[in-house]
């Protein structure tokens, strides 16, 4: 856009058809500098010298006053004047610096894109016409359609009105896919199991609508992603979430993920992010070995979850211990599902099972107990070792995971299947009564039978039964 100023005309002794050297200002005017023109300013210039004329733009310096020229038009079919050293110099507008047409709309644009734009100031008795250089465009009225190219590039969108020019520039960019962003494991997550899914955002594509296609995921050991450990590529199911499966404890890991639309190409991978395993990753098969023992089951306590692990029975099973020397009361072990605190409350010689379970060290653990009423149950539910019918007045238990609010039925649970814990298996349970750390009262605590499963809180503290130690871990 040229300089537009009031009142500025000079004189110029400058001869030819080059550069003008600017003199001074003629009288009753004031020179380029005066008007508020400053150096390298592209003004709109008409020299008058004698009868010829010149209309051009051109480049003012402020140190030797000089001014370039560009023709627009002329008297010298518009070409440079030749110039007498009389001429004189003033800034003045071009048709071309005063046409009013304005449009409104975006000034970017995708490939293939159809918009619309308007002609704000439209002026139903003047004439119009529309041209662009690379796409197409069509005037009805005051509003353009234009339609992009399919390739991208600068766009020069032209409205003439009345003979008069208006550029528009445009931006064709290219259609695209939003690079992707990890959602799920969060940055820096830590205590992550053995497996894992790993969630993305949503795709979403940038100027052209467009459908996800497929994603290529990478998990790596290193942020460069020189080591990667599993991948997929083209990946038409896994879409905006994918399981990693066998990961290593104690590992940091890496993960990104890209998309690609079914037109819009493929986006950039996203940011990456870390996640770092558990130290040890805990059990997820009834019956596995693991920490020392066999994994039971989970328990839930105040909110808080376990694994539950039974002890090995040749070294963590005993056929017959005595709850208490003495039918009294023992303070400390009415809870139903604390385990280790009621063991703690009678680890001595007056709480024969308890003190057998606490001072076991198997695997190199020592943190074994006595089983409370509701661990002792998941025990029953998930090892049952016989194929008898269940007794149905007994296995509500609110501390299972998931939590049970109902009796057995005579047929759930069933016999076990893991081998070992069936009846006359090396592992199995006997078909007999086992303590539990629970009491009920101050002779009697609780118990269950692992023939049916039936609970029961009516034999005394000093009879002789069953006991078998577990352990927990948190989930």
């Amino acid at each position: 856009m040229v300089t537009l100023v009031n009142r500025a005309k000079m004189t110029t002794a400058t001869t030819g058809t080059g550069g003008i050297t600017l003199g001074s200002a003629v009288d009753g005017y004031q020179s380029f500098s005066a008007a508020g023109v400053a150096d390298g300013d592209t003004v709109r210039y008409v020299i008058e010298d004698g009868s010829n004329w010149e209309i051009g733009s051109g480049v003012y310096t402020a140190s030797g006053t000089t001014l370039t020229r560009t023709v627009l038009e002329s008297s010298n079919a518009d070409a440079a004047i030749n110039l007498s050293g009389t001429a004189t110099v003033f800034i003045g507008a071009a048709a071309v610096d005063i046409a009013d047409v304005s449009i409104s709309g975006d000034t970017e644009i995708y490939v293939t894109q159809e918009k619309t734009y308007t002609v704000t100031d439209f002026n139903s008795f003047s004439t119009y016409t529309i041209n662009a250089t690379l796409g197409t465009a069509l005037l009805s009225g005051s509003t353009i359609t234009y339609t992009a190219p399919s390739s991208d590039g600068a766009e020069t969108l032209t409205v003439t009105r009345d003979g008069q020019a208006v550029d528009f520039s445009l931006t064709i960019s290219p259609a695209s896919v939003a690079t992707p962003t990890n959602v799920s494991p969060t940055d820096g997550q830590t205590e992550i199991g053995s497996s894992e899914t790993l969630t993305a955002s949503a795709f979403e594509a940038i100027g052209v609508s467009d459908t996800h296609a497929s994603s290529d995921w990478q998990l790596a050991t290193d942020a460069a992603f020189t080591t990667i450990v599993d991948s997929t590529t083209g990946d038409a199911t896994n879409l905006t979430s994918w399981e990693v499966t066998g990961l290593s404890e104690d590992t940091t890991y890496y993960w990104r993920v890209r998309y690609t639309g079914t037109s819009n190409g493929t986006s950039e991978y996203s940011t990456p992010t870390e996640f770092v395993t558990s130290e040890t990753f805990g059990p997820t098969v009834i019956g596995e070995a693991f920490g020392g023992g066999f994994y039971a089951g989970k328990i839930n306590d105040g909110g808080t979850e376990y694994f539950l692990i039974v002890a090995p029975k040749s070294s963590g099973e005993n056929s017959s211990k005595q709850w208490k020397t003495s039918n009294t009361s023992t303070s400390g072990t009415s809870s139903v599902i604390d385990g280790p605190s009621n063991t703690s409350a009678m680890n001595n010689a007056t709480h024969p099972a308890a003190q057998f379970c606490a001072g076991l060290s198997i695997g190199g653990f020592t943190d074994w107990y006595m089983p409370a009423k509701n661990e002792l149950e998941v025990c029953y539910y998930n090892l049952k070792p016989t194929t008898d019918s269940n007794n149905t007045s007994s296995g509500t238990n609110p501390n299972a995971v998931p939590a049970r609010g109902s009796d057995y039925t005579s047929g759930d649970p069933s016999q076990t299947s893991v081998l070992d814990f069936q009846d006359g298996g090396t592992e199995a349970f006997a078909s007999a009564t086992y303590w539990s750390s629970s009491e009920f009262s101050a002779s009697l605590a609780w118990w269950q039978y692992f023939g049916n499963g039936a609970q029961g809180n009516g034999l005394n503290k000093d009879n002789s039964y069953y006991v078998r130690a577990v352990r927990r871990l948190l989930v």
